[in-house]
């Protein structure tokens, strides 16, 4: 695939995964079970617009795997894709697809199997709680959009809690975050990205490091730390759990305190790294 500038999450719950990432292993597409129900989030809102699905690239193959994949939480045999009008092009290739579509409206969920909308576009309370219950009821979930746009408009410390996807997400353990990445490609294979893309894996098992309860290389404690600290400096604290669980890390791991003498090097120390961010 190749993309434009493209949105990165922090995944902060158990049952949330990446299944694309960029160079640096942030991830820029992700996945999560919620409830009966699945959801799966792009970076992009052209991965499912306009030229995208014409394209001979895998942006068609990646829309029919998703779709597929979500449907699946429904358990129908036909089930039904609802998206807002503006995804015509989605919709018409959905249908040469064999897939039963129709039109709704914002958060309009009776009748469907599997809702397809903007994260950009911005739901009343009652709606975003009307999305949360449909996933957790059996739905599927597809949103796409740039979150590092929005943030360009109204500033990076309001994405967490009040970019729109974000407000029917959070819960579901996906987070769109203020940055972007632009890869030359975007290169999906049969190989799912590491287990420790998700910050609150990374975080459970460098606590089990620090509890010598499981015993981490220095090559994989840079890996976890990278996703763990991308949360601790994205993530507000009205997210309580993760908070929860980052305090418990720190009271295994002890304090820091860097110097001249002693400085902070993730190269050499990743882990204290997740300290000083979370002090």
């Amino acid at each position: 695939i190749k993309p434009g500038y493209l949105s990165t999450f922090v995944l902060h719950k158990r049952k949330a995964f990446a299944f694309m990432v960029d160079a640096t292993n942030q991830p820029i597409g992700a996945a999560a079970r919620f409830g009966k129900g699945r959801v799966a989030v792009l970076p992009h809102d052209s991965m499912i617009g306009g030229g995208a699905l014409k394209a001979t690239d895998g942006r068609p193959q990646l829309a029919r795997n998703i779709i597929s994949w979500l449907s699946k939480a429904s358990g129908k045999a036909k089930p039904v894709v609802g998206t807002l009008s503006k995804y015509s092009a989605l919709q018409t290739f959905l249908k040469a697809e064999g897939w039963a579509v129709k039109s709704v409206g914002a958060a309009k969920l009776s009748g469907i199997d599997v809702y397809v909308t903007s994260a950009q576009d911005k739901h009343t309370p009652a709606q975003s709680q009307a999305i949360v219950d449909f996933v957790k009821a059996g739905g599927g979930l597809l949103t796409a959009g740039q979150a590092w746009w929005w943030a360009s408009q109204n500033g990076n410390s309001k994405v967490p809690l009040v970019y729109p996807a974000n407000t029917w997400l959070n819960p579901m353990g996906i987070t769109y975050t203020w940055y972007n990445t632009a890869p030359d490609k975007v290169e999906l294979g049969l190989k799912a990205p590491h287990p420790w893309t998700n910050a609150w894996v990374a975080l459970q098992v460098a606590t089990l490091h620090m509890r010598k309860l499981a015993k981490l290389s220095l090559a994989q404690r840079v890996l976890a730390a990278g996703p763990a600290s991308v949360a601790l400096r994205v993530l507000p604290l009205a997210f309580t759990a993760f908070y929860t669980d980052a305090a418990t890390f720190k009271k295994h791991h002890g304090p820091v305190v860097p110097s001249a003498s002693k400085p902070l090097v993730r190269a050499k120390v990743p882990l204290a790294e997740l300290v000083v961010a979370l002090d």
